[in-house]
């Protein structure tokens, strides 16, 4: 989950591209108003529209050790003229973090520099440091490791502890922080691990992003139930209040994405009751401001550009920015509505619901008739909370929500001047219509031939033209599959053999067709087989996991009929991941399979074919041949700080790689002088191994030298 910036190497590349957020002290948790803000260059632009930012965000890490303080100091200093509290972010680790690279340390491409967790404390020494001499007792916001629960360390036990006593060391020696366990929103069933630090923080911190270029729209408008999910969890699991370190939502590409972007952002003040119910005490967004020089390396390429609610070079706002300030006067002046009033007018506002015809269990749909425009709709199940509806082109209003037969159903309308109006009480799919045609669309839904309990996919022949189609898997919320260039619709999602599997089909007016339910994998128009080769139609394929392999290294040789377009693997049965090609032919990737896991390959080729492989009992025999040999001359094996050796093989030598006491390889770079080379740290006593690949992908492995 790369989705922080990767240029962090300077101070102006921290201060000018990075991702800002804002947070709030200890003292706003005491009141009901939620406190909002950016990062830097978003203060001026803010306080003008009337909504000054409470606080102002900067980052700092290992590249503060050699570049120096000077950037950060000034960043404080412009805050307390500005009477803004220092939200900071303390990222040492960063992306390069690992089990390996905590314990062992690592060079950093990113950040050029060694990390170590000497390196770590120096930071967080350095830190404290410059917060007594520049903010002298004033309150500050550390947000600890941002997005630090990734890679093979999101249930890394001994991180808990080291986390937990930087925490402690930070509040001890500057006793006015308060510290914050940034969390990413993702894998929340590894969140128990952190309880140490979530115990010596102040607050646990979550995020959520969206952009097209990774999400799609249905994941992008279920961006704020996410949050709110995420937010609940971090509740329950620590009882500690909660931030939104960074909400980001891309407005790419223009102009459809603008008003998607507004749309959802609005979502998190309609729903602020909720929001506060669970905890949270401050949303803070990501960027004011586009940046248009942003780098596209990064997570979400193109998107990363259109995070922002104006356009820097005119000033422009885009309809989001006024989502973002009329949200924020409203919530600080106490306007925000939470009225649950039964009335069916308020003022000369008046509303007549009508629920569409297309409504299921899964599917809330309704028309709206009023008195004067309506700004937004809301629904609550069986006296839940209230849940904003998306507005449709056609004219209703509707979202993917689980009300069953029966569902006491009410829905409330608002107008532009924040007027309400609610509906009668709806007994759900008892008297409305809840047919799955509508109109004259229909659809027949046929499932492929390549599915499995990790792959769903479908054709769909229909009466008009399709835009969207969604799968519900017992029962579950539906789903938005991909349209594939060769015609069917598909996704990873898991189906086990015998799931209620039920698809529907959205034309471009807005009519839905519901299948009817298919028993998954049990006499469905779906095959699968675990035979090595699987051959679907005309395309088959071998697969040769690499010697080189180890319980944090996937890589597997393909041999196909015809073109492969990508490789994935499954581990313990587990959601399909895809591999990465590379240079000399294989596919790999850096994920944990410990040794006897049970490992699947699956190939798709250019024309949507896949094929699987047998099972592979992971580090017990499976692994592939080679002619490939090559011999190995250590040059530095004194050295603690530098790993180099001369390969000479009987193919060219496309890579060459340096393991540590098992614990993962590191790739080497080829010196001017012809020798593999890289500074990682092997201390005296370490275990090391050297691996090359040659041209054709085969790979030849050293014996093991004791280092020092």
């Amino acid at each position: 989950m790369n989705r922080l910036a990767t240029a962090l190497s300077s101070i102006v590349l921290v201060i000018a591209a990075i991702p800002f957020v804002v947070a709030e002290d200890a003292q706003a948790t005491t009141g009901t108003t939620m406190k909002f803000g950016m990062g830097p260059g978003s203060i001026a632009a803010q306080t003008n529209a009337g909504i000054k930012p409470d606080y102002e965000t900067f980052w700092v890490g290992p590249w503060t050790l050699k570049s120096g303080w000077g950037g950060p100091n000034g960043q404080m200093d412009k805050m307390k003229a500005a009477g803004v509290t220092p939200a900071i972010h303390f990222y040492y680790w960063g992306d390069d973090i690992s089990k390996s690279c905590i314990e062992n340390g690592c060079w950093s491409s990113l950040h050029s520099s060694h990390k170590t967790k000497a390196g770590w404390q120096t930071l967080a020494q350095q830190l404290v440091d410059n917060l007594n001499a520049k903010m002298a007792g004033k309150p500050v916001i550390i947000f600890l490791e941002t997005e630090f629960n990734k890679g093979d360390v999101q249930n890394y036990d001994p991180l808990d502890g080291y986390l937990a006593a930087k925490a402690s060391f930070i509040k001890k020696h500057y006793p006015n922080a308060k510290v914050v366990l940034a969390l990413g929103n993702w894998n929340s069933g590894a969140w128990h691990t952190w309880d140490r630090a979530a115990s010596q923080s102040d607050f646990v911190g979550i995020q959520g992003m969206r952009g097209s270029t990774r999400d799609s729209l249905s994941s992008y408008l279920n961006l704020y139930e996410a949050t709110l999910s995420g937010a609940k969890k971090a509740q329950s699991l620590f009882g500690k209040p909660i931030f939104i370190h960074d909400v980001a939502l891309s407005s790419y590409p223009e102009p459809t994405y603008l008003k998607h972007q507004a749309d959802e952002l609005r979502q998190f003040f309609t729903g602020m009751p909720e929001l506060k119910a669970a905890g949270v005490k401050a949303m803070v967004y990501r960027s004011w401001w586009d940046n248009p020089n942003f780098d596209l390396a990064n997570y979400y390429g193109q998107a990363e550009r259109h995070w922002g609610f104006a356009y820097p070079s005119s000033g422009t706002w885009k309809p989001a920015a006024s989502v973002w300030v009329d949200g924020i006067k409203a919530e600080r002046s106490g306007s925000t509505t939470t009225s649950t009033s039964t009335t069916t007018s308020s003022g000369t506002f008046s509303a007549a619901f009508t629920p569409s015809s297309s409504v299921n269990e899964w599917w809330i749909d309704v028309a709206v008739k009023s008195s004067s425009s309506v700004s937004k709709v809301e629904v609550s199940v069986n006296g839940g909370s209230y849940t904003a509806l998306q507005k449709n082109s056609w004219g209703t209003w509707s979202k993917s929500l689980h009300a069953p037969s029966g569902s006491k159903v009410v829905f409330r309308a608002t107008d532009s001047g924040g007027k309400t109006v609610l509906s009668p009480t709806f007994d759900w799919l008892k008297g409305t219509s809840s047919t799955t045609t509508t109109s004259t669309f229909s659809a027949t839904f046929t499932p492929s031939k390549n599915v499995n309990e990790w792959w769903i996919d479908v054709a769909v022949k229909s009466s008009s033209s399709v835009s969207k189609v969604e799968v519900s898997v017992n029962g579950g919320s539906y789903t938005a599959l991909q349209k594939n260039s060769w015609g069917t619709w598909s996704k990873s999602l898991h189906a086990p053999s015998g799931s209620k599997v039920v698809f529907r089909a959205t034309d471009s007016s807005g009519k839905i067709a519901t299948s009817p339910t298919f028993d998954w994998l049990k006499g469905t128009s779906s095959t699968t087989t675990t035979s090595s080769p699987t051959t679907t139609s005309t395309f088959s394929a071998t697969f040769s996991p690499s010697s080189n392999v180890n319980e944090w290294w996937i890589d597997v040789g393909v041999k196909s009929s015809s073109s492969v377009s990508k490789v994935e693997v499954s581990v313990n049965g587990g959601s399909y991941t895809g591999l990465q090609k590379n240079s000399w032919g294989t596919w790999s990737k850096s994920l944990h399979a410990p040794s006897g896991s049970k490992v699947v390959f699956r190939a798709t080729d250019s024309g949507g074919k896949t094929a699987t492989s047998e099972t592979f009992t992971w580090l017990q025999g499976s692994s592939g041949t080679s002619s490939f040999t090559a011999s190995f001359t250590v040059k530095s094996q004194d050295n603690p700080w530098w790993v180099e050796t001369s390969v000479k093989g009987s193919e060219s030598v496309v890579k060459v790689q340096a393991c540590i006491d098992g614990k993962g390889c590191t790739d080497l770079s080829k010196t001017s002088w012809g020798t593999w080379a890289k500074s990682i740290h092997a201390p005296s006593g370490s275990k090391v191994q050297f691996k090359a690949t040659g041209s054709s992908g085969g790979i030849a492995t050293s014996s093991t030298y004791t280092w020092g």
